[in-house]
């Protein structure tokens, strides 16, 4: 299942509205790029349901998933998690999930 698939099966037209809120900032076509690929993984790891139900529980859940299965580097988990962020603030229009949390806590393995 390809990228754009995925994010339209779990919410119609929610593609677009992430094309739409990517095109509005100024990131090079890399960080676009990486950004949909971490939302979609986002997304798929938690069984594609609409997005609007997931909330920061589940962004940490998949973080570490990164972390404690996949090994990811604090890099990695924070390119997944700034795309996270992205994500909640700009397309679901909803509160950055780390709000609350320092991002030294957010990055640290766990």
């Amino acid at each position: 299942m390809s990228i754009p698939e995925a994010l339209e099966q779990s919410q119609p037209g929610l593609q677009s509205q992430l094309e739409q809120a990517i095109a509005q900032q100024p990131l090079s076509p890399r960080t676009r790029q990486i950004y949909q690929h971490w939302i979609s993984r986002f997304v798929l790891f938690h069984g594609m349901p609409s997005p609007d139900s997931l909330g920061n529980q589940h962004a940490r859940e998949f973080l570490n998933e990164l972390s404690n299965r996949i090994g990811a580097s604090r890099a990695t988990r924070n390119q997944a998690g700034n795309a996270l962020s992205f994500f909640y603030q700009e397309v679901l229009l909803q509160p950055d999930p780390w709000a609350t949390e320092t991002p030294l806590v957010r990055a640290a393995a766990s």
